[in-house]
């Protein structure tokens, strides 16, 4: 593995840290270009409790346990021909437009970026508040792969005003993975082979 590529994925588990679970976020441009090892990383994190071993310290004898489990965000012109990440994926696809302000004409002007600053003071004050307290426990009535996606996005909402249009996204992201599911090669050539037995 390259200098480069060594010192990317330590950026990614010292950002993650090994303390407090979901710590970070991660946000992704050109995502079609990841390695094998960011794949593997991003397929098995992105239920909770998973934690990542890395020998580190003088001599490489110490093991820090890294909590991998985070919010991911990916940009990507294609989504990465890898079946296992992309069933983790829920797929937005974006079009052109023509914005009214450039991002990086607010971070240079104080008037733009007021807002943007009371929303995050906003949000770290409502973190603080509830540092202590867990999202409810819900059945949504998932299972297997759709429950393990999806159940802790509808608690997030639950008992708020946007839980029926939490709900909503849900289904149609289900649906779309659903869909694709039922495209793949694999179970037609399985089909196939036990149809002509």
């Amino acid at each position: 593995m390259s200098d480069y590529r060594q010192h990317a994925y330590a950026g990614i588990y010292n950002t993650l840290g090994s303390d407090e679970e979901g710590a970070g976020t991660i946000a992704e441009d050109e995502a079609q270009n990841m390695g094998r090892d960011k794949i593997s990383l991003y397929t098995d994190s992105y239920s909770k409790g998973k934690t990542v071993p890395r020998v580190r310290g003088v001599g490489f004898t110490h093991v820090t346990f890294f909590k991998a489990f985070c919010c991911k965000w990916f940009a990507e012109t294609r989504t990465p021909n890898n079946g296992g990440l992309c069933e983790r994926f829920a797929v937005v696809h974006m079009l052109g437009g023509k914005p009214r302000e450039n991002i990086k004409d607010v971070y240079s002007n104080k008037e733009l970026m007021q807002p943007l600053k009371k929303l995050r003071n906003k949000m770290l004050c409502w973190k603080m508040k509830n540092i202590k307290n867990c999202f409810p426990k819900i059945e949504s009535g998932l299972e297997g792969r759709d429950r393990e996606v999806w159940n802790d996005f509808l608690s997030l909402f639950h008992g708020t005003r946007f839980e029926e249009d939490a709900k909503k996204t849900a289904q149609y992201y289900l649906a779309q993975r659903h869909d694709e599911i039922k495209e793949r090669i694999e179970p037609k050539i399985l089909l196939n082979h036990w149809v002509n037995d």
